[in-house]
């Protein structure tokens, strides 16, 4: 997820060093679910951990800091269809 204004949201694939400049958000709760805890290792292996900038935990706060402009995160896609993101 990205917000509307940033220059990946044009793009139609992202490689993992088009990241390396981004403010990441993450979830960070006590039972991350495969999905979740799968980004983790990988911020973590392609030394992106360092990129994540906040944390929360639950998928409408990230995808309201993403629309505020504060960085990307990785949400479901059942969020396309929230109103006003």
């Amino acid at each position: 997820a990205v917000a509307r204004t940033n220059p990946l949201a044009e793009r139609a694939e992202i490689a993992i060093d088009d990241l390396r400049s981004e403010k990441i958000i993450a979830f960070n709760r006590q039972n991350l679910s495969y999905t979740e805890r799968y980004f983790n290792e990988k911020f973590e292996e392609y030394d992106l951990t360092g990129n994540i900038a906040y944390s929360c935990d639950d998928t409408y706060s990230l995808v309201s800091l993403v629309s505020a402009g504060l960085g990307i995160g990785f949400a479901p896609e059942w969020t396309e269809g929230l109103p006003n993101r």
